[in-house]
């Protein structure tokens, strides 16, 4: 009978983890719920705990390859220093490609003059560049992935509050200097649509 196994995200969390009650055997797993998993296992020794793409393969790659000294009915392996320093080497380069995946936000810088308090943004964007660093401790692989989006929305948050302010205080500018503001586009709308009303009214009475 073919062995059922439970079908994983494409994107998950391999861990590399040593106990202190077996310092010369390491499990090698994955899970979708990093630190969780971490305290269920009575919070081990953590050699590696990275974002792969494809988890159940790679978990399946290691432990394929080191079979021979794997520990019988247990994720746990007897391996030699040389034999450690693969499995974490390939924990690195798989982490590389969920890196090389992830893009930061780039926000244009904004110019404001002095006596306006007027911003505008520049029209040239940069590339963008891949983000650095990783996931937090306390951080889900989901918020680890969607934190670009998120920050991506908060700084434009920030940045219409900031609009916003300088709009206010380029008013109040205005009129201490005894200026009449420009009119905004409402305004001017407002404005077109009562000329346009009185204009047919005019009409209508001339007939």
């Amino acid at each position: 009978m073919k062995r059922y196994t439970k079908p994983t995200a494409p994107l998950g969390w391999l861990y590399v983890v040593s106990h202190p009650n077996a310092p010369s055997q390491v499990k090698i797993g994955i899970t979708e719920r990093p630190v969780t998993r971490m305290q269920e296992l009575g919070n081990p020794k953590i050699l590696s705990r990275v974002p792969v793409m494809k988890p159940r393969d790679k978990e399946q790659l290691l432990h394929n390859r080191y079979a021979p000294q794997r520990v019988p009915q247990t994720e746990y392996f007897q391996l030699d220093q040389e034999q450690l320093d693969s499995v974490l080497r390939a924990c690195t380069s798989w982490m590389l490609e969920v890196q090389n995946l992830i893009v930061e936000p780039q926000i244009p810088d904004t110019d404001k003059t002095c006596d306006g308090f007027m911003d505008h943004q520049n029209s040239h964007v940069d590339k963008a560049e891949p983000m650095e660093g990783f996931p937090e401790p306390d951080e889900t692989l989901r918020e680890f992935i969607e934190r670009p989006a998120r920050e991506r929305r908060e700084a434009l948050d920030a940045r219409e509050k900031q609009r916003a302010e300088a709009e206010r205080l380029h008013q109040e500018w205005l009129g201490k200097q005894g200026i009449k503001p420009p009119e905004t586009k409402e305004e001017r709308e407002q404005r077109e649509r009562k000329e346009y009303q009185a204009w047919v009214k005019s009409v209508e009475n001339s007939l």
